[in-house]
């Protein structure tokens, strides 16, 4: 027989007639709570004191209203809220509102009234570890009653409803507004329904987790009630339900009509997932785990239960579930009605050549939209089909899985897929294979990813250590410039122009700081990136003489990486530098200038990953350090092309090299990597020429106009081994990494003034531009310097 309504009541009338003498019993006890006779719970009244912000309630009162905008309220584990005058032992009206967390560690019990907790306003988050009971006759009453919003409704303790042997009684969970998401680890019970969405109306839940047990239709002292655990009417609807618990109900009553785990009466399920249990019946199983009626709508159903009754119109989508060979979801229909797509559910693991019996079972052919297809297909294709081995039973039946070639849209995305291949070839012969965070094999975690799902692994890779370590590098070329063009740089305090080499003002003490932006275009599938460079560097001369100078320097830097193209990810680093730096004139005006020194890196990184598939993602934080050395020689020579008007042309070379250490992140999931020990370079020649021009030749205070061009060449720039590094997963092995740089060739101008501002204090400053083969930069500095 058909199943009828799973309801005891429709639209808050009773369907069962309830006794008189209970009816006349039920009323004399809530006068007696009333009036505080003698013998009966709550004898002397208590209102709960809801005037301060927040709520907390330590001992047991009665009656407890929230009117008012509330940050919390707390019902203490000692504590016991019932209804005494009021209906409601807890009521949140509609003008209340609690913007943080309703949490119940003790009782809150319906007592003479209808129901526990009722919520007429706003609850951000509901929270219950202890009980919450209505122990009502009356089926439009609930343990917990909502007719408004809850934003988070988590229940690890009991929600229940009994009345014993006088019928169905109140819900557990009567729903008449939205609950945004409810998660239920604990018991939510009736010998209703234990939660029933009020018909007609747009009640929702928006995503229900269950991980515990629902039960409806529960025993009531001798008799036996009949109700499903979770019903939805016309109106109603569920965004998502994932079981991974049991959900329970009542078996066919003997007039025939038939009960369900979910009952859809009219409503609308976007998606269930189900891996745990939904019951064909508490004392049974001649009811149903799904009953869908021609009005109900259900979008997908995924299942892993090997035995699941459904009843009615067809999910639009049918996915099996395949832990194992002897693991996987069975579906038993009858009454059939409309057609399903058939498929197998994400994060399954499907063995080479295996058949899987009885996957679907009670429709023909002219319910299925398909019988063949592919599982994944973004790294590891499994083509598939449904055999129609016996009546309406249907087999699925598997080929061969087939490796498929990476196509990320970039070369490190490709590489990181590559690992993963190699990691799933493993996997599938390893004795005990691996898991990733969401409890997923690690083999249906890659076997199942689509290839749309393929494509996001752009977006999790670790390219950035890479490019992150060119910066640095050409931080320690921005401090060898700044040194050797301050050692080297032609004076402006004569008369008339000049060639000397800053050695009239003898020893000196200086202050050098300066800010670049730049940026470098994505080339060869390599992402682009954004920098900013800021140095702060102090030096001293330790020894001059009239044609050689020799200093010692020290400094601060900081350095800052983002990188939105690919995997959104920001590094930053405190670099602190030390030095010589030193020149030496000679007879012929010839000219070489020196620096070398060390630097120490402290850096800090952030990868935000996305989910991909079945893998989770995070943000992915790390700390590392580095350490690196600098050198770089210049040799030029001035000529005065004019009387107002000197150029210094000039030849060099600079060598930079950072050793940076293991890097272990953590926070990203299934995408920490631990970065191994790697080490980049940049090897430069360059040449070029700079000017100088005095604009006022005050004998006191005279300023100059300088500029410069410098054509570079970095040798180590096309080389990937220069700046690679490898990355090692716990659970993809290892893989290499290579990230962008501004290239080979660049061009390095800029321009400023210099003159001495005070007696024995000169001043520069000026701007600074780069233009490389994949970037640019722009910036700027001052450097001020004190005669000793």
């Amino acid at each position: 027989m058909a199943p009828c309504s799973s309801q005891s009541k429709g639209n808050f009338e009773e369907k069962k007639a309830m006794p008189k003498a209970f009816k006349q019993a039920n009323q004399l006890f809530a006068l007696a709570g009333m009036v505080g006779l003698a013998g009966l719970s709550n004898p002397a009244y208590s209102a709960c004191d809801s005037t301060a912000d927040p709520v907390a309630l330590a001992a047991s009162c009665d009656d407890l209203t929230i009117s008012t905008t509330k940050s919390d309220v707390t019902i203490g584990p000692s504590a016991t809220v019932s209804s005494f005058f009021s209906l409601d032992a807890a009521l949140i009206q509609n003008t209340g509102q609690v913007t943080g967390t309703f949490s119940n560690q003790g009782l809150i019990s319906s007592g003479f009234g209808h129901n526990g907790f009722v919520n007429s306003g706003q609850v951000s988050t509901f929270l219950n570890t202890g009980v919450i009971r209505s122990t009502s006759a009356g089926t439009s009453d609930g343990a917990i009653v909502n007719n408004n919003l809850i934003g988070t409704l988590v229940n690890r303790g009991s929600v229940e409803a009994t009345v014993g042997t006088w019928g169905a009684g109140a819900h557990a969970l009567l729903v008449g507004g939205e609950i945004v998401t409810l998660n239920n680890s604990g018991t939510i019970s009736a010998q209703n329904s234990a939660i029933y969405f009020t018909p007609g109306f747009t009640a929702r839940i928006g995503t229900l987790i269950n991980s515990g047990t629902i039960q409806g239709g529960i025993n009531g002292g001798p008799s036996s009630t009949f109700a499903s655990a979770i019903e939805l009417g016309s109106g109603n609807s569920i965004g998502t339900i994932v079981n991974t618990g049991t959900i329970d109900h009542s078996v066919c009553d003997a007039g025939g009509t038939c009960y369900a785990a979910i009952y859809n009466g009219g409503g609308s399920i976007g998606t269930i997932t189900n891996k745990g249990t939904l019951t064909p019946g508490n004392t049974g199983s001649n009811a149903y785990g799904i009953i869908n009626t021609i009005t109900g709508t259900i979008g997908t159903l995924n299942n892993a239960q090997g035995d699941l009754k459904y009843f009615g119109q067809l999910p639009t989508q049918y996915n099996t579930i395949v832990n194992s060979t002897s693991a996987y979801g069975k579906l038993f229909v009858t009454s059939a009605t409309s057609q399903l797509v058939y498929a197998v559910a994400s994060g399954s693991t499907l063995l080479s050549g295996t058949t899987y019996a009885a996957v679907l079972n009670g429709v023909n052919a002219s319910h299925l939209t398909n019988t063949t297809g592919t599982y994944g297909g973004g790294l590891v294709a499994t083509t598939w089909r449904l055999n129609n081995s016996a009546g309406t039973q249907w087999d699925l039946i598997t080929d061969a899985p087939v490796t498929v070639a990476p196509n990320t849209g970039s070369s490190s995305g490709n590489k990181l897929g590559q690992a993963i291949t190699f990691a799933y070839a493993s996997a599938v012969t390893a004795s005990t294979p691996a898991a990733v965070t969401n409890g997923t094999s690690l083999v249906a975690a890659i076997q199942s990813l689509t290839p749309s799902q393929a494509t996001s692994l752009t977006q999790v890779h670790a390219e950035g250590y890479s490019s992150n370590m060119t910066i640095t590098l050409e931080q320690m070329g921005h401090v060898t410039n700044t040194v050797m063009d301050r050692v080297g740089a032609p004076s402006s305090t004569s008369a008339g122009a000049s060639t000397s080499l800053e050695l009239e003002h003898g020893r000196t003490f200086w202050i050098d700081a300066s800010h670049v932006n730049g940026s470098v275009t994505h080339y060869d599938k390599l992402a682009g990136f954004k920098y900013r460079l800021s140095n702060l560097i102090m030096g001293r001369d330790i020894y001059q003489d009239t044609s050689a100078r020799l200093g010692v320097l020290g400094g601060i830097g900081y350095t800052a990486m983002s990188e939105p193209e690919q995997v959104r990810q920001d590094f930053s680093s405190t670099n602190y530098y030390v030095g010589l730096y030193g020149a030496q004139s000679f007879t012929n005006n010839l000219k070489i200038s020196a620096a070398a020194g060390y630097v120490y890196s402290d850096t800090s990184a952030r990868r935000y990953n996305p989910d991909v598939g079945h893998f989770t993602g995070g943000t992915a934080q790390s700390q590392y350090q580095s350490n690196g050395g600098y050198a770089a020689l210049k040799v030029s020579r001035p000529y005065q092309a004019t009387e107002q008007f000197t150029v210094t042309p000039f030849v060099g070379v600079a060598f930079t090299k950072l050793w940076m250490r293991q890097a272990h992140e953590s926070g990203g999931n299934d995408f920490n990597y631990a970065i191994s020990p790697a080490s980049g370079q940049s090897a430069l020649t360059f040449a070029g020429a700079e000017f100088l021009m005095p604009i006022h030749q005050a004998t006191a205070r005279p300023l100059s106009l300088t500029g410069f061009y410098r054509l570079g060449y970095d040798w180590s720039a096309d080389k990937a081994s220069a700046h690679e590094i490898t990355a090692q997963s716990q659970l993809f092995g290892s893989f290499q990494q290579t990230g962008a740089n501004k290239g080979p060739v660049n061009h390095l101008m800029g321009l400023g003034l210099q003159g001495d501002f005070a007696r024995g204090i000169t001043i520069r400053a000026g701007i600074v531009g780069r233009i490389s083969t994949h970037g640019k930069e722009l910036g700027g500095g001052a450097e001020v310097k004190w005669a000793l």
